[in-house]
């Protein structure tokens, strides 16, 4: 193994060793050791600028509105405007509207008119007033569906005619009574047409029609109430013979 050279120049081609050896002295000065204590690498310090001055915070302003006082106040000003709109747009407004006329309330009697089969009686209603007669009363043991065992259907042929205001006619507004007491309903499958039905009669308009119910054949009671369902007509039926 060739021997070390002392020096790095030693062993660099021709014309290097004097760059080399400005760099070991370049070196040998900033080393740290003993002979360069008291060198103290240097340090960048960063420029120091002036900061900026800080926007002073806004004085405080007045009290603003809460988001409930704002919905309260819009609410109150949504019911203006429709209100004045009703108003304009009303009949009153100007005198140029027509107004409907005024429905009359007719006065119902607190006790129940009574009568018989071949009678006429006035149905009374508050909404218009009629004529009701029962004019034929017959029990039938068959019909659509055959009444169920121990009763007949009771048919009874009925002309309605309206004379004052509206007369409403409902099923709903005609029940029976059997002898007991228990009040029935139209039979849904009587099948004895043309049945009662809901219709309107206005003044002077009449209808013909079967009202069928189911119950024992003996004497029974036939109601007519007005729109209340209170009893305004009390019908007796008698039993068959």
């Amino acid at each position: 193994m060739p021997d070390s050279p002392d020096r790095l120049d030693d062993a660099l081609e021709p014309g290097e060793p004097i760059r080399r050896r400005e760099f070991d002295d370049l070196a040998d000065t900033h080393r740290p050791g003993p002979e360069n204590l008291d060198f103290v690498p240097p340090v960048r310090v960063p420029e120091q600028h002036p900061s900026a001055p800080q926007a002073e915070p806004d004085p405080p302003t007045e009290r603003t509105w809460s988001p409930r006082w704002v919905m309260i106040i819009a609410a109150v000003s949504v019911a203006a405007v429709v209100s004045a709109v009703l108003f304009f747009t009303s009949p009153f407004a100007g005198g140029g509207g027509e107004t409907e006329p005024t429905p009359i309330a007719y006065e119902v009697p607190s006790e129940p008119i009574e009568g018989t089969v071949g009678e006429s009686l006035a149905w009374y209603q508050h909404t218009g007033r009629g004529d009701v007669e029962v004019v034929d009363a017959r029990w039938e043991t068959e019909g659509t569906m055959p009444p169920s065992e121990g009763n007949q259907y009771l048919v009874l042929e009925l002309t309605i005619t309206a004379t004052a205001g509206e007369l409403r006619v409902n099923p709903l507004y005609v029940s029976a009574y059997d002898a007991d007491g228990n009040e029935v309903f139209l039979a849904p499958f009587g099948g004895f047409p043309p049945e009662l039905s809901e219709q309107t009669l206005a003044a002077g308009q009449s209808s013909t029609v079967n009202a069928v119910f189911e119950l024992p054949p003996e004497q029974s009671l036939v109601m007519f109430s007005d729109e209340l369902f209170n009893p305004v007509l009390l019908i007796d039926i008698p039993a068959p013979e």
